[in-house]
């Protein structure tokens, strides 16, 4: 079973399934169908506050997995609240992935890629150094792309 369609079961609606497959599909026809692993590449999911997003970015994390990507950083705004909120929800969506948070710097190292990685932060630059040290000593970035998103990049203006 692919990560996606692993992910898919977890989602309770059937609108909200299909709705999350459609999205996914076109964002991978039309932006990462023919990536290379090399370069950059900027895109963004636009939608109301409390729309979905959230679901729909596990959706594309979930299918960037099944093509060979395997970390990603999921950033969230610095409120610790809506980062566990964010972290509790990619556990229960995401059984065959290493999900770390801030402080899980031990868990990334023990999993050593086997599974693909789901990094949630707070947009807090002394946890973003951190990681950013951590991701560069593990040497793991050397041979694989890293996939951020920005999961609250809708704080700074609402809508």
């Amino acid at each position: 079973m692919s990560f996606l369609e692993g992910y898919v079961k977890t989602i309770r609606f059937e609108e909200t399934k299909k709705a999350v497959i459609n999205v996914t599909t076109d964002i991978f026809s039309k932006q990462l169908g023919n990536f290379d692993y090399r370069s950059n590449k900027n895109g963004l999911l636009l939608g109301e506050v409390q729309s979905g997003k959230t679901g729909q970015i596990f959706g594309v994390i979930a299918a960037a997995a099944d093509r060979d990507f395997q970390i990603f950083i999921l950033l969230t705004t610095d409120n610790k609240r809506l980062q566990e909120q964010t972290f509790k929800r990619a556990l229960e969506s995401f059984p065959n992935f290493c999900i770390c948070g801030e402080n899980d710097s031990i868990r990334f190292k023990m999993n050593r890629m086997r599974n693909p990685v789901i990094i949630i932060l707070k947009k807090n630059t002394s946890i973003l150094k951190k990681w950013r040290n951590e991701l560069i000593n593990s040497g793991y970035l050397k041979e694989r792309p890293l996939f951020i998103i920005d999961d609250e990049a809708d704080a700074a203006s609402l809508n």
